[in-house]
């Protein structure tokens, strides 16, 4: 067989099977990406970055129906001609217990490379609920009960407007150091996808990043803050606002 005849034989055999063999590597190529990507980003920092900032957004709307709640009680005395309906005091917003995903905060942490992670992001979204739990009962029940005319409801309007208004104030300091999580997550989520690893090997040592080092300094920085503002708005919230005097500023 000639030269000739042997390099047509070449390109038609290899030909064909270097194509496939290329094909069949890009295809896992792909797979591999496609799948880091969708652990660590979509089902991981950016999952997470929604939840946080749901939850969040349920705890703003809380603390201004909790304010507005204290303002009526201020402002009314019960059967005056404009006080307000036991149906008309703001129900608050729950937390559903079965949409708070934890198994997101996971793949975050391993970007990060600290605990700080889990830490905060746990403290924030129970401090969500708890707030929300909390409000129902010292503010909305005992309001409605009030301006019902429940004769078992003895309130020194002055009083309770003094401690309902210093445990809300306490409240937001415990609460609203978590706010920067939503800027530290944006920062991450900024960078990988600006250099995005593509494999899992990749996406599993980022961590050593310069850059990465600099974000979880700020990590563990933000979640030193949120325990600082804990232990401030703890003697308030102990004393369910008798110790309004220590509420913080």
């Amino acid at each position: 067989m000639d030269a000739e005849l042997w390099t047509a034989v070449a390109v038609a055999v290899i030909g064909p099977t270097a194509a496939v063999i290329l094909g069949v590597g890009s295809f896992w190529v792909r797979e591999e990406r496609q799948k880091a990507s969708q652990r660590y980003l979509d089902d991981g920092a950016v999952k997470l970055l929604k939840v946080v900032s749901a939850r969040l957004s349920i705890y703003l709307l809380n603390y201004q129906t909790a304010n507005y709640s204290i303002r009526l009680l201020k402002t009314y005395e019960p059967g005056g001609p404009l006080a307000p309906g036991p149906e008309a005091i703001p129900g608050f917003l729950d937390v559903d217990l079965d949409s708070l995903p934890i198994d997101v905060i996971l793949p975050v942490q391993e970007l990060v490379g600290d605990d700080s992670v889990m830490k905060w992001v746990v403290e924030a979204l129970s401090d969500v609920t708890l707030f929300a739990k909390e409000v129902d009962f010292q503010i909305r029940q005992p309001l409605a009960a009030y301006f019902r005319g429940d004769p078992r409801t003895h309130l020194d309007r002055q009083e309770a407007v003094k401690r309902l208004s210093a445990t809300v104030d306490a409240w937001a300091t415990r609460l609203h150091p978590h706010f920067a999580l939503l800027g530290r997550l944006h920062d991450l989520i900024t960078h990988v996808e600006r250099r995005r690893p593509w494999t899992f090997g990749g996406y599993s040592t980022i961590s050593r990043r310069h850059e990465v080092e600099e974000m979880r300094k700020e990590w563990r920085r933000g979640y030193g803050e949120a325990q600082q503002e804990r232990k401030k708005a703890e003697p308030v919230l102990r004393s369910g606002g008798v110790d309004a005097e220590a509420a913080p500023r």
